[in-house]
């Protein structure tokens, strides 16, 4: 116990002094000096005893004075154990047996086992007084006088026309005692002489108990609003009424936060979670939705905010925040969020509200037609589409027309479709591929176009690069002007051969679209009156395989120098404007090659972190990583740790320093901040060396210009990487110095 709690302190003192029994209270949770986000909190008191548990209590100190907040007993259980039984062929006779008490039984129900029917039951008190005399109810004469642990009665029952019956008594599993503390032998009972042959046996008596566990171990939990920061403790007892205080008080710290999220939403949709630490500091903070942890983003004023998609699956879903401080993590209550149903399918009697109605038209005459749908998928969404559902539908019959209705009918669905769509051999099948297209409850209606198998022909596009390599998953279009407006007449994708066939109205012009990603767009207008198309598409070599294109990333921590017994979070984060990202991830490595986890990730601009105390160590590696289609783009960075010792007005912690400011931003400045001081160094840096000291050769000069920079860059690492490229001005401007001093050479 802590030593302002004097009262608590006396109280246990003279609990120890008086208890038989050894009793250990735990107060489980809070945890002391942990932080309490929102009312009601969760306390956890257990009490383990060599006897019977019976009750804890939760006790508060806000004022210097404990007070108790709330106590509960726990719960009875009764148990079926053994005891004695004695028959007679009396046909009137008392019958009775002596037993020591147990503490706490509220009742004693003494049975018969047969039909024969008792007068009644008496109880008495070890010196022959009369405490209680209870008529039997059926086969049970029920005492209701408490009785007193360690003292010792006596039970008689009086037989009324009765040629045999048996009558047993049980106490909580032991066999009764005669007045020495010896098992019960049957030939004496108290004093009173037995008629017949007493025989033992069992399960006969049920001796129940009210409000008395028969534990020796409990716990339970409380539920308190706090208002501020309190001192809280756990007083557990036994029924012997020794009890004892937890070990130690736990301090619990009360920051009222905001917590900002939808109750209830829909499976597959964008969801931001958000929580208002505006009282206090946290270093990092996490979202753990259905078991699954996501970091926060810190926006300003201390908002943290975390948007995932919500998986598939109506149900309802737990989640809570993590937070650290000082190292330590903490833990706000749980929350649910109620996940409803999405759905897109054909129009039925339980889904009947329209949200796309497809119909068909000649392309040639442009009149109404019928058509089947041997083959459709629809992916369907209501968030970023990280999460997503899909719905396929096939119709060998032809129809004028087919109606999808959706729910929730107040969102809006986003719906990446595909349909096959043919009729018969009078119409042979086209593609309907288009991007993702978002519907409403307002039906969308769209005509798809069928051309007749006398008015087209099948045109084929082979796409190949400057090598003559066929090139597979190009998504090729034909548009044509009908009615005034552009229209989408076929869409494909190139498969292995690196072809695609259309079916298309030779007597008029179309607009051909192929795409595909890390190749230049190809675009071309005519009349398609061939039968097969060669299209070239070009990208440079280069720019198609460079794993680096478009990729940006930061690692965390940005100084050079680390110091040396301290806690820092390393974290690595990643976008690509160009590459779709399979994979990105980092593990930290010491000097002796020992690795530590770190993470991984499959979402873009999803940070991964890892705190590690860097005590001891003298030089920190983070290898990092991407995957590309494949193909893994790996990479090293390091940092040095120093021992802090003397180092407190050096220039090193001057640079060290100035880089920790730049990095929080404190004079608005970014990289480019960085870069322009640089320069304005080295500008003025040169100027005043031919100014003043005439200065003017090349080679003094590029050697003046490698000082400075690498002064900046190597020394104090005031510079950023450029394109995750450590120490690449550095690179640079020794390479112009080589130059430099190769020329001067040759003169």
């Amino acid at each position: 116990m802590k030593r302002n709690s004097v009262i608590l302190l006396l109280g246990i003192l003279l609990i120890s002094l008086v208890a038989a029994a050894t009793i250990t209270t735990t107060l489980i949770s809070p945890e002391d000096n942990s932080y309490v986000l929102e009312n009601p909190a969760t306390f956890n008191c257990s009490i383990s005893s060599d006897g019977i548990a019976k009750n804890v209590s939760l006790y508060s100190n806000s004022t210097g004075i404990w007070h108790l907040n709330e106590t509960k007993n726990f719960t009875s259980i009764s148990t079926d154990a053994h005891g004695y039984g004695f028959t007679t062929a009396s046909a009137t006779a008392w019958w009775g047996m002596k037993f020591k008490a147990n503490e706490g039984r509220e009742s004693l129900v003494f049975t018969k086992s047969t039909s024969a029917t008792p007068t009644n039951a008496k109880l008495y008190w070890e010196n022959g007084t009369e405490i209680e005399t209870i008529a039997f109810i059926g086969n049970n004469a029920t005492f209701t006088s408490n009785l007193v642990s360690g003292e010792e009665y006596r039970i008689e029952a009086s037989i009324d026309g009765a040629s045999s019956y048996t009558l047993a008594y049980n106490d909580s599993g032991a066999y009764p005692k005669n007045q020495d503390g010896i098992n019960w032998t049957g030939s004496s009972i108290g004093g009173i002489d037995a008629v017949g042959n007493p025989t033992r046996y069992a399960n006969f008596i049920s001796l129940t108990s009210a409000g008395v566990s028969t534990q020796s171990s409990n716990s339970e939990t409380f539920e308190v609003n706090l208002t501020s920061t309190t001192e809280w403790n756990c007083l557990g007892c036994d029924i012997d009424g020794t009890c004892e205080f937890a070990g130690d008080n736990s301090t619990v710290m009360f920051s009222e936060t905001l917590f900002t999220y939808n109750e209830s939403t829909y499976e597959t949709a964008s969801e931001t979670f958000s929580i208002d630490f505006s009282d206090i500091s946290p270093y990092s903070v996490y979202l753990n939705y259905n078991g699954t942890e996501y970091s926060a983003t810190n926006t300003g004023s201390g908002i943290w905010n975390r948007t995932i998609d919500i998986l598939t699956g109506n149900t309802t879903r737990n989640f809570f925040w993590r937070y650290i401080i000082g190292g330590n993590s903490y833990y706000s209550n749980n929350k649910t969020q109620i996940v409803g149903n999405i759905s897109f399918t054909f129009c039925n009697a339980t889904y009947s509200d329209d949200f796309l109605n497809i119909s068909f038209k000649d392309e040639a005459d442009l009149s109404y037609i019928n058509a089947t749908i041997p083959l459709s998928s629809f992916v369907y969404y209501l968030g970023s589409g990280t999460v997503n559902k899909t719905y396929s539908y096939t119709n060998n019959t032809n129809n004028y027309n087919y109606s999808f209705c959706a729910t929730p009918t107040d969102r809006v669905i986003k719906v990446l479709p595909y349909i096959q769509y043919k009729q018969g051999t009078t119409y042979p099948q086209r593609i309907w591929d288009a991007s993702v297209t978002n519907y409403i409850s307002t039906v969308t209606n769209k005509i798809l176009y069928l051309l007749g198998s006398d008015d087209g022909i099948y045109v084929t596009f082979q796409v190949i690069n400057s090598a003559d390599q066929v090139i597979s998953g190009v998504s090729a279009s034909a548009t044509r002007s009908i009615s005034g407006s552009d229209v989408i007449v076929a869409t494909g994708t190139t498969g292995d051969s690196g072809s695609v066939t259309f079916w298309l109205n030779p007597d008029y012009e179309h607009t051909f679209e192929f795409t595909k990603t890390g190749l230049t767009d190809y675009t071309t207008t005519f009349a398609p009156t061939q039968s097969s198309y060669t299209i070239t598409m070009g990208a440079g070599t280069t720019t198609q395989n460079s794993t680096i294109r478009g990729i940006d990333y930061s690692i965390l921590p940005t100084e050079t120098f680390l110091l040396n017994d301290s806690i820092y979070t390393f974290a690595f984060n990643l976008t690509s404007s160009y590459w779709e990202i399979g994979e990105y991830g980092f593990n930290l490595r010491l000097a002796n090659g020992t690795e530590i986890d770190g993470g991984s990730t499959t979402n873009e601009d999803d940070q991964i972190e890892l705190n590690y105390n860097i005590t001891n160590q003298t030089i920190i590696y983070i290898d990092y990583y991407w995957l590309i289609e494949g193909n893994y783009t790996n990479a090293t960075r390091y940092w040095v740790v120093q021992n802090t010792d003397y180092t407190g007005w050096s220039i090193k912690t001057f640079f060290t320093d100035l880089g920790t400011y730049l990095d929080s931003g404190l004079f608005g400045l970014d990289n480019f901040g960085r870069y322009l001081i640089a320069f304005l160094v080295i500008f003025i840096s040169v100027g005043i060396m031919q100014y003043k000291y005439g200065v003017t050769s090349q080679l003094g000069i590029t050697s003046l210009i490698f000082g400075i920079i690498f002064f900046f860059d190597v020394i104090t690492g005031i510079l950023p990487s450029i394109r995750g490229i450590p120490n690449l001005p550095t690179f640079l401007a020794g390479l112009i110095l080589i130059i430099s001093i190769f020329k001067e050479v040759q003169r």
